[in-house]
C-alpha cells in the first residue's frame, strides 16, 4: 500500500509539472536561485564583520604607533643633543634612549603580539563555521609561529632588541670602538625595517587571498569584504609608518653624538 502510495505522488508531481506553463517553472527556478544567493551573501557578510572585528582589535593596537614613535624620534634627538658638550656625555645619552626607545616599542608591540593571538582562535574559526574548511587549515599556518604573523611580529620584536643591544656599552667605548657600534647599529635598524615590511607585506596579502577567496566561494561582489581589507590596509601603513620613524629616530640621533660610524663592509 506504501508503495503504492509513493507511486501515486511521484505521478502526480510529474502531472501537474507538465501541466506548468514554462514562465512559473522558470519563476520557481529563479526564486530558489534568489534565496540562495542571499543565502551566501548573507555568509560572506557575516563573515566580513568577524574579521574585520578581528583586525579591529590588532589596529587599535597600532593606531597611536606612529604618533608616539614620532615622539620618541624627536625627543632621541633632542637628548643627545642636549649633552654637556663631551662626546662621551653623547653616547651615554644615546645608549639610554635607544634603550628607552626599546622598551616602549616593545611594550606596545606586545600588544599586538596578544591581538594576532587572538586573531589566530577567531579567523580560521570564522572560517570553518562558514564552510571554508581548507582555507581555515591555510589561515592557521599564515597566522601562526616560524613564517607565519606571529612569528614575524616576533622577529620585529628580536629586531629591536638588537638594536639596543647594538649599542650596549657604548656610552663607555672610545671614539673607534664607538664608530664600530653605529655601524652595527646601522645594520640593526635595516634589519628592523626590513622586518617589519614583512610583517606588513604578510598581513595584508594574507588577509587579501582569504577575502578573495571566500568572495569567489560565496560568489559575492568585489566590495563584499571592503571592510577587512581597508582594516588590514590601515594596520600595514601604521606598523611601516612607526618602524621608519622609529629607525630615524635612532640614526639621526647616532649622528647627533658627532662619532661617525664605521664604513660599511663591501
Amino acid at each position: 500500500a506504501d508503495v503504492e502510495v509513493q507511486e501515486f505522488k511521484q505521478q502526480a508531481e510529474r502531472a501537474v509539472e507538465e501541466q506548468l506553463p514554462d514562465i512559473f517553472k522558470d519563476a520557481f527556478g529563479n526564486a530558489a536561485r534568489v534565496v540562495a544567493n542571499q543565502a551566501l551573501q548573507a555568509t560572506a557578510s557575516m563573515l566580513d564583520s568577524t574579521l574585520n572585528s578581528t583586525l579591529s582589535i590588532v589596529y587599535d593596537s597600532v593606531r597611536g604607533l606612529p604618533e608616539q614613535c614620532t615622539r620618541l624620534r624627536e625627543a632621541m634627538i633632542i637628548r643627545v643633543k642636549g649633552s654637556s658638550g663631551s662626546v662621551s656625555a653623547s653616547l651615554a645619552n644615546f645608549e639610554s634612549v635607544v634603550s628607552d626607545a626599546h622598551v616602549e616599542f616593545s611594550s606596545v608591540w606586545g600588544s599586538v603580539v596578544l591581538a594576532l593571538e587572538g586573531a589566530l582562535v577567531a579567523v580560521p574559526a570564522a572560517l570553518r563555521v562558514a564552510n571554508l574548511g581548507d582555507l581555515a587549515s591555510a589561515s592557521d599556518a599564515w597566522l601562526g609561529d616560524g613564517n607565519g604573523l606571529l612569528g614575524l611580529a616576533g622577529e620585529v620584536l628580536a629586531a629591536v632588541k638588537n638594536i639596543s643591544s647594538s649599542v650596549a656599552g657604548i656610552g663607555n667605548a672610545d671614539i673607534e670602538k664607538a664608530g664600530v657600534q653605529l655601524k652595527t647599529m646601522n645594520e640593526a635598524v635595516d634589519d628592523f625595517l626590513e622586518k617589519a615590511d614583512g610583517f606588513g607585506y604578510s598581513l595584508k596579502h594574507g588577509f587579501a587571498n582569504v577575502t578573495a577567496t571566500a568572495a569567489t566561494t560565496f560568489h559575492a561582489a568585489a566590495d563584499s569584504f571592503s571592510s577587512s581589507d581597508q582594516t588590514s590596509i590601515a594596520i600595514v601603513k601604521a606598523v611601516s609608518d612607526s618602524a621608519r620613524q622609529l629607525g630615524k629616530g635612532m640614526t639621526e640621533a647616532a649622528s647627533a653624538t658627532g662619532v661617525k660610524a664605521a664604513p660599511a663592509e663591501r
